[in-house]
């Protein structure tokens, strides 16, 4: 994502895609870049016009929208080691270990899966909740990780919402789908085995 030079002491630079409605921030101080997702282009513009960006961002958006670090340019990964891609994510998961925002655990009431394909797109199965994926590779606290959106149904009624996807081995992760009203679902992962 292209993004804009500010003046600010906290802000270096601001990016807003309008189609997924991602604002995109890097930070002074870490030069770490941060998205805020499903922000309207008004809370960008009016990001981009105020007196104190960093105080606007931290009072009328990083307190509002959800966000994640994404990894810094693929010159700032580790010697010797290439950044993630697709084909690393890409697979079959049983879902388990199912737990609320208070860690409390959750009964999903039948299949919990996850299917990312190697173009990012997918579907998942949480109990009652079932719908489509679409994602990209990022970083979350040092990790490769994909976050993604995602649109479907709760039982009859439409929902959406975001989450991500951490690899600690080849076959194992963890994760969290996030509901737009409000709700959160961790989750371990494994991934299924092909068939042959």
């Amino acid at each position: 994502m292209k993004r804009t030079p500010v003046n600010s002491s906290m802000i270096a630079s601001v990016g807003y895609d309008q189609l997924e409605k991602i604002l995109e921030v890097e930070f002074v101080h870490n030069g770490l870049i941060y998205e805020y997702f499903d922000v309207p282009v008004t809370e960008y513009h009016n990001l981009m016009k105020a007196a104190s960006k960093g105080n606007y961002l931290q009072k009328c958006i990083a307190s509002t929208y959800g966000y994640g670090r994404v990894s810094k340019p693929a010159k700032g990964a580790p010697a010797g080691q290439p950044a993630p891609t697709l084909q690393r994510f890409s697979g079959s998961y049983v879902l388990g270990k199912l737990l609320d925002a208070a860690g409390q655990p959750i009964d999903a009431e039948g299949k919990t899966t996850l299917q990312i394909g190697p173009d990012g797109q997918g579907d998942f199965q949480l109990g009652r909740v079932r719908g489509r994926i679409r994602g990209e590779v990022t970083q979350r606290d040092g990790m490769p990780a994909y976050r993604f959106r995602w649109q479907g149904k709760d039982d009859h009624a439409g929902a959406s919402g975001d989450g991500w996807l951490v690899l600690h081995t080849a076959d194992e992760a963890e994760g969290r789908f996030s509901f737009f009203d409000g709700d959160d679902c961790f989750f371990h992962a494994r991934k299924a085995e092909e068939k042959s």
